[in-house]
């Protein structure tokens, strides 16, 4: 479990980008999907699930156009896209000048106004997640982002991404095959330079840089290029850091050409600083040692001081966070990995009767995260929890379909009972009870900008109080009901209209005059501010002097105390993370704390409070450049030069692949694939064709695809040839071929991300010839036997909660049942049901996998076929023949080196039950008509080995123990799990 949610991190830490890899990847997935007629309404599955990507708004778009970008906007986002345009433009002057490259062509932005509305982009197709805050894709090279309130994460962001922007357009010079030959560089190598070359270092990344060296767990850098998780965003950006400081940040691009050039990162490496990657790693994991941890101090670990909430090896966790404390100190709200998800949990804090820890069995689930359109993603980047004064609920923040909700708990039921969502609000965060509990105080989002909202407690009289660029977020209610404190980028180092944008700060909004006053100024970032019951202090997170901790400010006398000394660090996932809350009534304290590669809640009774003198901070660590330097250097362009146009959808060439031979028995044969799609991914055009001699007898499909609003359509023509042979006598051979040319229309209306409603209609006409070769005479005769046309309607509801592992779901459901019916030359009728669960347990990356599907087919008496890995392993592909059918698999999936990192986890392993009753017309029991027996049930049972290459190349050896006689002991296949 532990390392599973650090392999999703890999998604959640930062940035997400459409990476090296995916030039491979979405060239054959693409056509694949997109071949699905059911596929252009899902996402996460090819072969009829998958979660929905929901249009909840139609934009109107409109281009902003700059020298360097086609900036894409809707209305409600303006004067945030107009500052996007601006800082684009600066970021480029800087990566342009340090990289020494220039973009070949206008680089397609495309901007939201909220993580809500960039859910819904179709410029990336699959499912982006509460942490993936920006993508670079490869087909046309854009570049998608939301801007969520905060302008400073929103640089780093942008920054990141146009690195890969930058990688991308070197990559391609030559042309994505030649790319693909030469140069395959790990993740560390494109990530940790995107991060390093957008913010330097931070104190987050020395975090987890201070923690690996403690644990000695810091990889050499030649390892670095099996690891898959987060680390290759933090390792990658220490090593790329360690790199440029001791060699100039101007070789980190000099270095990147020199890989792409030669395909050799050991030979570029050696180029620019003279070592090779083994002594480079040798160099850099020294410096680490003395780089990283304080030297002239000793600092405690959090486990030394305070008591963890539970045992980690045991639970099999590594993310608790989000800490929320109720006003007595006896119950805890946080969000935590368990079972291979994210929930919102609540636990009694009881110890155990050896007064060490706490009791397991005091922990509820409230919410499970994407378990319902309710909560399709518990809020945990910036959002904090927080309970009503009198202790009896908590509040929380969670997407609900097309924007943020603020649920209300009843702590004692552990049930939510109230849902606050206000129109025109796309996000919203961190949700506080005034001191009397009437009303609530939130970080709420508009057109891509955060500002300070107040409503009763109902949801009636939404009022705003700021209206600014400024980020406000983790706001709190004081005591005596007349201020507010927040966590804002005010501050001597943000100039607004410059677009700098300083570190975070402590303040305070009085309610009465509106009025914002800066309490902290001392450097480092400062954030999640919490009253004491008086109100006379506020404890928060500050890493002035290099880590992460907690502090306390007098409020009237302005003096600061340290609360925490931790050698890790007080930390949520990002520097804006929420990580302390307080028991007002008794002073008890639980906090985040980063620790063995994981973040663990924990409980702090007794502490002192350490005065820190007039004469400034302590550092324990080195003083890290200002990472808004490198844009002072650059002027800032004028957006009233820019361009401001509408936004015309137009086709153009994402993929064209294809390849041909010359055969004298049936002349230029070839297959091709064009893919076409506009800018914003709304419209598709799939073309392929597989030529055999004459075109009027290929395989040749064209698929029209809409997903411009929440109905998604497609239109298709088609013609495709099934050939079969066989042989009539000693001396002659033929086939029949059947050529099927049709039209179809299909689509998809999803209903929420789990639940849709498929209909296609397709009208066929099959062309069916046989054709004869004698050996003796060279002769060839064809005669056509038929010709048939028929329609065929099909309707599916399909729902899927499931959860993904690496190669296949590890929790929830799946479940989809269809009915198609043929009317024509060819009459009948087919219902299927397939039902899946996925349990869990607690073995570590352990579960039960369980699939019922059932079938009847009426009519021109279609047979289903069964048998093979896929469907029953007793006995041999579709030897098993009825009109009903009905089989069950059950298998208990592990991997085979459980406690050894998620990344071992390419084999894993099975143990199965099949069982399988055919019926009806046409059985394997050789009767005219057979009714259902039970004792006619065949079952089977045995082992499987997975070895995942990746993808859908998943290599799947079965060994059934019990199989009918006659029937293969051993199975080997290509493809994904159920």
């Amino acid at each position: 479990m532990r390392e599973k949610m650090l392999w999703e991190f890999a998604g959640i830490s930062s940035m997400v980008t459409g990476g090296w890899k995916s030039i491979v990847k979405v060239v054959v997935m693409t056509i694949l999907v997109f071949a699905s007629s059911d596929a252009f309404a899902q996402f996460g599955d090819y072969f009829g699930f998958g979660k929905n990507k929901v249009h909840y708004k139609t934009f109107k778009w409109s281009v902003i156009k700059t020298e360097h970008f086609d900036l894409h906007f809707y209305e409600e986002e303006r004067q945030a896209a107009l500052d996007a345009a601006e800082i684009a433009e600066r970021s480029y002057a800087y990566l342009s000048e340090i990289i020494d490259y220039k973009f070949k062509q206008k680089i397609p932005l495309l901007l939201y106004s909220s993580h809500n509305d960039f859910q819904q982009t179709n410029a990336v197709q699959s499912y982006l997640s509460e942490g993936v805050q920006g993508v670079t894709e490869s087909l046309k090279g854009r570049m998608i982002l939301p801007i969520t309130g905060s302008y400073g994460q929103f640089i780093h962001v942008l920054t990141h991404e146009m690195v890969h922007a930058f990688q991308f357009d070197i990559m391609l010079a030559e042309g994505p095959q030649e790319m693909i030959r030469r140069f395959n560089p790990p993740l560390w190598f494109i990530e940790g330079m995107a991060e390093y070359l957008s913010v330097g270092m931070d104190n987050i990344t020395r975090m987890w840089m201070r923690d690996a060296v403690l644990n000695n767990t810091l990889l050499p850098i030649p390892e670095m290029t099996y690891v898959f998780d987060i680390r290759v965003y933090r390792m990658g950006q220490a090593i790329w850091y360690y790199v440029g400081e001791r060699y100039g940040k101007e070789v980190v691009g000099r270095i990147f050409k020199t890989a792409r050039a030669t395909g050799d990162l050991n030979r570029a490496f050696k180029a620019h600083t003279g070592l090779d990657l083994a002594e480079l790693s040798k160099r850099w994991q020294e410096d680490a040692r003395a780089r990283y941890l304080p030297q002239d101090v000793v600092l405690k670990r959090p486990e030394e001081v305070a008591e963890p909430i539970s045992d980690p090896c045991r639970d099999c966790t590594s993310l608790n966070i989000v800490p929320a404390i109720s006003p007595d100190g006896e119950t805890l709200a946080y969000i935590g990995d368990k079972n291979y998800t994210l929930n919102m949990l609540v636990r009694r804090l009881v110890k155990n009767e050896n007064g060490r820890g706490y009791r397991d069995d005091k922990v509820k689930k409230v919410v499970q995260s994407g378990s319902s359109q309710s909560y399709e993603s518990l809020r945990y980047f910036t959002t904090s929890m927080n309970w009503s004064p009198d202790g009896k609920q908590f509040s929380f923040v969670s997407k609900a379909g097309e924007t943020d909700a603020i649920y209300i708990v009843d702590a004692k039921k552990t049930k939510v009972v109230k849902k606050l969502v206000f129109k025109g609000l796309t996000g919203m965060a961190a949700p506080s009870w005034s001191p009397n509990g009437d009303q609530v105080v939130f970080t709420g989002i508009r057109g891509g900008i955060s500002d300070l909202y107040i409503a009763n407690a109902d949801g009636s009289n939404l009022r705003q109080l700021t209206h600014d660029r400024y980020a406000e977020m983790h706001p709190q209610w004081s005591p005596d009901g007349r201020k507010i404190a927040i966590t804002t980028d005010r501050g001597p180092n943000t100039n607004i209209d410059s677009l700098i944008f300083g570190p975070y700060n402590i303040a305070l909004y009085d309610l009465a005059s509106g009025e914002i006053e800066l309490l902290t100024q001392v450097g480092g970032n400062h954030i999640n501010p919490i009253w004491t019951r008086e109100g006379d202090e506020v404890f928060f997170v500050s890493d002035m002097n290099g880590i992460p901790n907690i502090y306390s400010m007098d409020i009237d006398t302005k003096e600061i105390s340290r609360i925490t000394n931790f050698i890790t660090g007080v930390a949520g996932i990002i520097t804006a993370s929420p990580a302390i809350s307080l028991a007002t009534e008794t002073g008890r304290l639980a906090f985040s704390a980063f620790s063995d590669a994981g973040w663990y809640i924990y409980i702090l009774d007794d502490y002192e409070k350490e005065k820190i003198d007039g004469s400034g901070i302590t550092k324990v660590l080195e003083d890290l450049e200002d990472p808004n330097d490198k844009y002072r250097e650059f002027p800032k362009p004028d957006s009233t030069e820019f361009l401001v146009t509408g936004y015309k959808s137009k086709l153009t060439p994402d993929i064209i692949v294809g390849g041909g031979a010359f055969a004298t028995n049936v002349g230029f044969a070839g297959q091709t694939a064009f893919l076409f799609s506009d800018m914003l991914g709304d419209k598709s055009l799939l073309i392929q064709a597989a030529l055999f001699g004459d075109p009027l007898e290929s395989t040749i499909i064209a698929t029209y695809f809409n997903q411009k609003r929440r109905l998604n359509w497609a239109f298709s023509l088609y013609q495709f040839r099934d050939d079969f042979g066989f042989f009539t006598a000693s001396g002659d051979q033929g086939f029949e071929t059947q050529i099927f040319r049709g039209i179809g229309i299909g689509s998809s209306l999803p209903f929420n991300l789990f639940t849709r409603i498929e209909l296609r209609n397709d009208l066929v006409f099959v062309d069916r010839n046989v054709i004869a070769f004698n050996f003796f005479t060279g002769q060839t005769t064809e005669t056509n036997i038929s010709n048939s046309i028929y329609s065929s309607t099909s309707l599916a509801l399909v729902r899927d909660t499931a959860f993904w592992g690496i190669s296949a779901p590890v929790s929830g459901t799946r479940a989809k049942f269809s009915v198609r019916q043929n009317i024509g030359d060819v009459n009948g009728t087919l219902l299927f049901g397939d039902y899946r669960k996925y349990i869990p347990i607690h073995i570590p990356r352990a579960s039960i996998a369980y699939r019922l599907s059932a079938g009847s087919t009426h009519g021109d008496n279609r047979l289903f076929g069964i048998g093979g890995p896929f469907t029953f392993r007793g006995t041999d592909y579709g030897i098993l023949r009825g009109t009903r059918v009905v089989f069950q698999n059950l298998e208990f999936r592990f991997p085979m080196f459980p406690f050894l990192p998620i990344q071992y986890d390419f084999l894993t392993a099975v143990a199965f039950f099949d069982a399988t009753n055919l019926w009806g017309v046409g059985s394997s029991s050789g009767a005219d008509e057979q009714s259902f027996n039970f004792n006619d049930t065949l079952t089977s049972y045995g082992l499987g080995l997975r070895f995942n290459l990746g993808g859908l190349m998943v290599l799947r050896w079965d060994f059934p123990f019990k199989h009918e006689d006659g029937m293969p002991g051993t199975f080997f296949s290509i493809g994904l799990d159920y």
